[in-house]
């Protein structure tokens, strides 16, 4: 079985999971930085992000929240989303760590990822009433 682990995002982790990206999450990126959000200047600055790595080889990156901004953003690779029940039990238990700590984890989805959304639903993330700077709003408490 394939051991998951995480550290503190590197360089070279942000280039390998921006060449490797889903082709949707290109446009995601592309919004978010419309929007201010420098995805490689946020993840180098004073241990903003944690790369997820399966065997070593990351597979998804997290801007970690925290309790002045509970808004967690993730970009996975094309990997993480071939592997999506082994992505997605991963992913339930960093959540369930967050809520632990945070109480609140809250998300933003652009309004025309039908891959994302259900997804996140999946998880327990409930809709929202508002939008942040464009996006839907999730959030998981």
């Amino acid at each position: 079985m394939s051991k998951l682990t995480h550290e503190w995002t590197k360089d070279w982790h942000i280039d390998y999971v921006l060449n490797n990206i889903p082709s949707r999450l290109e446009n995601d990126l592309r919004y978010a930085k419309e929007r201010g959000l420098n995805f490689r200047e946020t993840c180098l600055k004073d241990h903003s992000c944690i790369t997820y790595l399966i065997d070593r080889v990351p597979m998804a990156i997290a801007i970690c929240p925290s309790k002045d901004d509970p808004t967690l953003w993730v970009i996975f690779t094309k990997d993480a989303l071939k592997i999506r029940f082994t992505t997605h039990r991963y992913v339930k238990k960093v959540i369930k760590n967050i809520i632990r700590d945070l109480g609140l984890i809250r998300v933003a989805v652009r309004k025309n990822n039908h891959v994302s959304l259900p997804w996140l639903e999946s998880l327990g993330f409930k809709l929202q009433d508002y939008t942040f700077k464009g996006y839907l709003v999730l959030e998981l408490k």
